[in-house]
Protein backbone atom coordinates (compact mmCIF):
# COMPACT_ATOMS: atom_id res chain seq x y z
CA UNK A 1 0.00 0.00 0.00
CA UNK A 2 1.37 3.46 -0.85
CA UNK A 3 2.65 5.67 1.97
CA UNK A 4 0.00 8.24 2.95
CA UNK A 5 0.96 11.76 1.88
CA UNK A 6 -1.21 14.75 2.80
CA UNK A 7 -3.00 16.58 0.01
CA UNK A 8 -0.98 19.69 -0.97
CA UNK A 9 -2.48 23.07 0.00
CA UNK A 10 -2.49 24.22 -3.63
CA UNK A 11 -4.61 21.19 -4.60
CA UNK A 12 -7.00 21.81 -1.67
CA UNK A 13 -7.38 25.45 -2.72
CA UNK A 14 -8.09 24.50 -6.35
CA UNK A 15 -10.66 21.85 -5.33
CA UNK A 16 -12.37 24.28 -2.93
CA UNK A 17 -12.65 26.90 -5.69
CA UNK A 18 -13.94 24.35 -8.21
CA UNK A 19 -16.54 22.70 -5.94
CA UNK A 20 -17.65 25.93 -4.14
CA UNK A 21 -18.43 24.22 -0.78
CA UNK A 22 -20.96 21.87 -2.40
CA UNK A 23 -20.90 18.16 -1.59
CA UNK A 24 -20.25 16.43 -4.90
CA UNK A 25 -22.40 13.43 -3.91
CA UNK A 26 -25.59 14.84 -2.33
CA UNK A 27 -25.16 18.28 -4.01
CA UNK A 28 -25.92 20.25 -0.79
CA UNK A 29 -24.01 23.40 0.24
CA UNK A 30 -22.08 23.24 3.55
CA UNK A 31 -19.69 25.37 5.54
CA UNK A 32 -16.06 24.44 4.90
CA UNK A 33 -15.68 22.79 8.33
CA UNK A 34 -18.33 20.18 7.44
CA UNK A 35 -16.64 19.10 4.19
CA UNK A 36 -13.90 16.56 3.61
CA UNK A 37 -11.46 16.16 0.74
CA UNK A 38 -12.31 12.82 -0.81
CA UNK A 39 -10.31 10.75 -3.29
CA UNK A 40 -12.53 9.66 -6.18
CA UNK A 41 -10.23 6.71 -6.80
CA UNK A 42 -9.25 5.67 -3.23
CA UNK A 43 -5.72 6.49 -2.14
CA UNK A 44 -5.45 3.04 -0.57
CA UNK A 45 -6.04 1.59 -4.04
CA UNK A 46 -3.30 3.75 -5.60
CA UNK A 47 -5.28 6.92 -6.35
CA UNK A 48 -3.30 10.16 -6.68
CA UNK A 49 -3.41 13.50 -4.84
CA UNK A 50 -4.07 15.60 -7.95
CA UNK A 51 -7.03 17.93 -8.54
CA UNK A 52 -8.76 15.51 -10.93
CA UNK A 53 -8.91 12.77 -8.28
CA UNK A 54 -10.07 14.88 -5.30
CA UNK A 55 -13.49 16.36 -4.59
CA UNK A 56 -15.35 17.95 -1.66
CA UNK A 57 -17.93 15.77 0.10
CA UNK A 58 -19.87 16.20 3.32
CA UNK A 59 -18.90 14.06 6.30
CA UNK A 60 -22.05 11.93 6.02
CA UNK A 61 -21.45 11.03 2.36
CA UNK A 62 -17.75 10.42 2.99
CA UNK A 63 -18.47 7.97 5.83
CA UNK A 64 -20.82 6.00 3.55
CA UNK A 65 -18.33 5.87 0.69
CA UNK A 66 -15.27 4.39 2.48
CA UNK A 67 -13.00 2.68 -0.09
CA UNK A 68 -15.68 2.23 -2.72
CA UNK A 69 -15.45 3.79 -6.18
CA UNK A 70 -18.15 6.31 -7.12
CA UNK A 71 -19.58 5.95 -10.66
CA UNK A 72 -19.46 9.32 -12.47
CA UNK A 73 -22.47 8.40 -14.65
CA UNK A 74 -25.13 7.21 -12.19
CA UNK A 75 -23.59 7.92 -8.77
CA UNK A 76 -23.66 4.30 -7.56
CA UNK A 77 -20.91 2.94 -5.30
CA UNK A 78 -18.87 0.00 -6.57
CA UNK A 79 -16.30 -2.30 -5.02
CA UNK A 80 -12.66 -1.17 -5.46
CA UNK A 81 -11.93 -4.13 -7.76
CA UNK A 82 -14.86 -3.43 -10.12
CA UNK A 83 -14.04 -2.43 -13.69
CA UNK A 84 -17.64 -1.68 -14.71
CA UNK A 85 -20.46 -0.05 -12.73
CA UNK A 86 -22.98 -2.66 -11.59
CA UNK A 87 -25.88 -0.21 -11.92
CA UNK A 88 -25.34 1.38 -15.35
CA UNK A 89 -22.49 -0.63 -16.91
CA UNK A 90 -20.16 2.32 -17.58
CA UNK A 91 -16.43 1.53 -17.47
CA UNK A 92 -14.87 2.78 -14.23
CA UNK A 93 -11.56 4.59 -14.07
CA UNK A 94 -8.73 2.11 -13.73
CA UNK A 95 -5.68 2.82 -11.65
CA UNK A 96 -2.43 2.45 -13.52
CA UNK A 97 -0.19 3.29 -10.54
CA UNK A 98 -1.18 0.27 -8.51
CA UNK A 99 1.68 -1.63 -6.94
CA UNK A 100 2.30 -5.18 -8.06
CA UNK A 101 1.99 -7.82 -5.32
CA UNK A 102 5.27 -8.97 -3.80
CA UNK A 103 5.44 -12.65 -2.92
CA UNK A 104 8.77 -13.73 -1.43
CA UNK A 105 11.56 -11.33 -0.45
CA UNK A 106 9.81 -8.56 -2.40
CA UNK A 107 10.01 -10.48 -5.69
CA UNK A 108 7.14 -10.64 -8.17
CA UNK A 109 5.69 -13.94 -9.35
CA UNK A 110 7.48 -13.60 -12.70
CA UNK A 111 10.83 -13.13 -10.96
CA UNK A 112 10.21 -16.14 -8.71
CA UNK A 113 9.40 -18.35 -11.70
CA UNK A 114 12.57 -17.17 -13.42
CA UNK A 115 14.64 -17.98 -10.33
CA UNK A 116 13.05 -21.43 -10.07
CA UNK A 117 13.94 -22.18 -13.70
CA UNK A 118 17.49 -20.91 -13.21
CA UNK A 119 17.87 -23.04 -10.07
CA UNK A 120 16.58 -26.11 -11.95
CA UNK A 121 19.11 -25.56 -14.76
CA UNK A 122 22.00 -25.18 -12.31
CA UNK A 123 21.00 -28.29 -10.37
CA UNK A 124 20.57 -30.23 -13.63
CA UNK A 125 24.05 -29.28 -14.72
CA UNK A 126 25.36 -30.47 -11.37
CA UNK A 127 23.41 -33.72 -11.74
CA UNK A 128 21.16 -33.28 -8.72
CA UNK A 129 17.67 -33.29 -10.27
CA UNK A 130 17.01 -36.99 -10.74
CA UNK A 131 15.74 -38.19 -14.12
CA UNK A 132 15.54 -34.69 -15.61
CA UNK A 133 19.29 -34.22 -15.44
CA UNK A 134 21.06 -32.66 -18.40
CA UNK A 135 24.33 -34.36 -17.39
CA UNK A 136 24.60 -38.15 -17.47
CA UNK A 137 25.65 -39.79 -14.26
CA UNK A 138 27.84 -42.84 -14.01
CA UNK A 139 25.92 -46.05 -13.54
CA UNK A 140 25.89 -47.62 -10.07
CA UNK A 141 25.49 -51.20 -11.35
CA UNK A 142 28.50 -53.43 -11.01
CA UNK A 143 29.59 -55.47 -13.97
CA UNK A 144 30.80 -59.01 -13.40
CA UNK A 145 34.29 -59.68 -14.51
CA UNK A 146 35.38 -63.09 -15.47
CA UNK A 147 38.77 -64.16 -14.29
CA UNK A 148 40.80 -66.22 -16.82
Amino acid sequence: MPTRVSVPKSVKRAVRERDRNICQICRKRFDAVFLDYDHIHPYSQGGSNDVDNIRLVCKKCNSVKRDQIHCPQCGAYNKPIATYCQACGVRLRRNRNRERPAFLFGLSLRQLVGLAILLWIILSLLGMCGTYSLVTRPSNSTTERTVP
